[in-house]
Formats: structure tokens, C-alpha cells, sequence
């Protein structure tokens, strides 16, 4: 299923008829629930690009090492942080 496109008017969420053709109609009771991921249509998602450069980085670094076999099972290291005083 496509998401249709939507914007903002009068701090309300309001989904662009245009944007909606050839998108399957969805029957939802009054009431549901729905969870919206918010992000900008042009992408811009406020991280400086350096910054970005930078989380890649260490994206791709702590990739890396998982591969190498230096990590810690998620469960022990929770345990130690318990452990703390």
C-alpha cells in the first residue's frame, strides 16, 4: 500500500485528495487509533549533514566491529548495568 501524502492546516493533519488517487480506501471505525510517521515531503529531517556524515560513521563502524565478533550479548550487558551500584 502507497502512503498518501498529507499536510498541515490549522494544526490539523489533512490528507491531499489529489495525493490519495489510486491509494486502496481503508474502512476504519470512528475512533481508531492511527500512528503518523511526520516527515518532511522535501526530506528534510533537520540533521545538519555533517552530523549525518558523523551517525553514519558510527552506523557503519559498530557494523563492523559486530561482524569482527566484538559486541556484547544484549542480556549481559543489561546485567551489568543492573549490577551497578
Amino acid at each position: 500500500m502507497t502512503a498518501p501524502r498529507a499536510h498541515v492546516r490549522n494544526g490539523r493533519v489533512v490528507l491531499d485528495a489529489r495525493a490519495a488517487r489510486g491509494v486502496e480506501p481503508v474502512d476504519l471505525p470512528a475512533g481508531t487509533t492511527l500512528e503518523v510517521d511526520l516527515r518532511s515531503a522535501d526530506g528534510d529531517d533537520g540533521i545538519p549533514p555533517e552530523e549525518r556524515k558523523q551517525v553514519l560513521r558510527a552506523i557503519d563502524e559498530g557494523l563492523a566491529a559486530a561482524r569482527r565478533g566484538e559486541h556484547v550479548d544484549a542480556e549481559e550487558f543489561v546485567n551489568g548495568l543492573l549490577a551497578e551500584p
